[in-house]
């Protein structure tokens, strides 16, 4: 390996990506990811909303249905 004499300092020649290009690309490549893994985290929680609320409804129906089968001493009297 040649030494770089002082006086003389080395420069990177252009069109060549340098540390920092590198390390910007890593970022925009984390944020991305980031960004991928949070919509899918909406995306979770949304369809975690949506089983919830298909639960609740199905719920209520079973309540519903087992009281209009329900004999109630009213309607044995009648």
């Amino acid at each position: 390996m040649i030494d770089t004499i002082k006086l003389f300092p080395t420069v990177q020649p252009s069109g060549y990506p340098d540390r920092h290009d590198l390390a910007q690309v890593r970022l925009e490549k984390q944020h991305e990811v980031n960004k991928r893994n949070e919509i899918a985290k909406q995306k979770q929680t949304e369809l975690q909303d949506i089983t919830f609320e298909l639960y609740v409804k199905k719920a209520e129906q079973n309540k519903i249905s087992l009281e209009i089968f329900k004999n109630r001493r009213l309607d044995l009297y009648v």
